[in-house]
């Protein structure tokens, strides 16, 4: 019956719709998982740069107290 034939084709064109979404959405899902390690890591790195400008003001404050 052609009917069935139509219905098949529905279904199967239904779940490929589906499909496309879900791996859409995977897409983008990864893509802020990663964006958002590139934030973590610029975080750290920016830390770790203020954490050595204040050990070395912190020298630089004991080398003058040294010397006078």
């Amino acid at each position: 019956d052609h009917r069935d034939l139509h219905l098949s084709l529905r279904r199967q064109r239904q779940m490929c719709i589906r499909d496309r979404a879900e791996s859409k959405q995977k897409k983008q899902e990864k893509e802020a998982a990663k964006a958002a390690a590139r934030l973590r890591r610029r975080e750290e790195e920016h830390a770790a740069k203020e954490a050595q400008k204040a050990a070395l003001a912190a020298k630089a404050l004991e080398a003058l107290e040294l010397a006078a």
